[in-house]
């Protein structure tokens, strides 16, 4: 008898995943997920369909199917079966912890094998500044094959949740194909976890609930609503309501004597530029008035630039500037930063400084 082995990831959505103790002679022709979304509960949950059409491409044979038994919920495993063509098949035996099936396949046959088994999804939400939702289909235990298929199709269907999350409006699925090398690789798809719109709306409510005693660089959570704002805004484009943000965060580092960030792992994605800088840049972009924020600007970076310059002077910068003023050396985007800063140099009418200031080397 020969085995193959189903197996499956404990944590992730099931894809097939065939070993042999011998040569099996059992190709892939092809391999496709559907993944259907639902919500149960506060959780979401995906039910994943993994359809495997096998070709024997020897003589006949006796093949026997596993599938970890840790992988069902036990409520379902007196029950669970898998699909071969179109009969419902039981597993016959457990063994070492695996539901087992034994499926004959004659010469040159083709058959599919169809399995559903309901998984999580993990929550990202220092991934992105609408939080990231991702399904993970673990592919890289198909081995031991005589041959593999081009690619394998995947199919989400989210019908019940806003198209926008998954950046296809007016859609309730998305079909994608995973090229297949030497081997066949995980499978991990993203979407976000809120629309923008929601998300701007709750933060622009949590923001008008804080009252003028709060409104201070020292509260935390209002700094924190104002730059999670100030990241949508900026996904938005809309540049009043950038430049309206920036202005108050940059006013609230002038009360504190130092910057605030709220840069860090719990957002990933998220770096510094001084706050007066983005305020001049949404202002130009916006064509509003830019004369006073100009004067603020350079007011700032003459001491901000003058502690990056003498900070790379030494193989490690960020020993040599001073975080309780000016922040983590590393949590800033320093080419935006500079850019930025020259072109508030420009708008002064200082083109020699602002080139000087262009030139300078920044870490990437």
């Amino acid at each position: 008898m020969i085995r193959v082995l189903l197996l499956f990831s404990v944590f992730c959505a099931p894809l097939l995943a065939v070993a042999s103790s011998t040569e099996s002679p059992l190709a892939l022709d092809s391999l496709d997920v559907i993944a259907v979304l639902s919500m149960k509960g506060e959780s979401i949950e995906a039910e994943i369909t993994c359809t495997a059409s096998l070709r024997n491409t020897g003589g006949s044979a006796s093949v026997e199917l596993q599938l970890p038994v840790g992988l069902v919920p036990k409520s379902e495993r007196e029950e669970f079966a898998i699909t071969v063509g179109t009969a419902l098949i039981q597993a016959q035996k457990q063994r070492n912890e695996h539901f087992l099936w034994t499926v004959h396949f004659d010469a040159d046959q083709v058959r599919s094998v169809t399995w559903t088994i309901t998984r999580g999804v993990a929550q990202m939400p220092q991934a992105h500044p609408l939080g990231r939702t991702q399904l993970t289909v673990p592919l890289d235990h198909i081995q031991n094959l005589v041959q593999l298929p081009e690619s394998l199709g995947i199919e989400i269907r989210h019908a019940g949740f806003a198209p926008e999350l998954f950046g296809q409006p007016g859609e309730d699925r998305v079909l994608l194909r995973q090229p297949i090398a030497e081997r066949i690789e995980d499978f991990s798809y993203q979407w976000f976890t809120t629309t923008l719109g929601q998300k701007t709306n709750a933060l622009e409510e949590r923001l008008s609930e804080f009252t003028d005693s709060q409104r201070i660089p020292e509260n935390r959570s209002y700094t924190q609503t104002l730059v999670s704002l100030t990241e949508l805004y900026e996904l938005a484009e809309n540049q009043v309501g950038l430049a309206e943000t920036c202005s108050v965060l940059a006013d609230l580092e002038v009360t504190a004597g130092h910057v605030i960030t709220h840069c860090g792992p719990w957002a990933a994605w998220r770096t510094y530029v001084p706050w007066r800088l983005r305020q001049l840049q949404a202002l130009k972009a916006a064509q509003g008035e830019t004369a006073d924020c100009v004067k603020a600007c350079l007011t700032l970076m003459e001491k901000c630039w003058a502690a990056y310059t003498e900070a790379t002077n030494f193989a490690r910068p960020f020993d040599h500037f001073d975080v309780a003023k000016f922040g983590a050396f590393w949590d800033y985007d320093w080419v935006s930063t500079r850019d930025l800063y020259a072109t508030a140099l420009e708008l002064d009418d200082k083109p020699e400084m602002a080139a000087e200031v262009r030139k300078t080397d920044t870490p990437q």
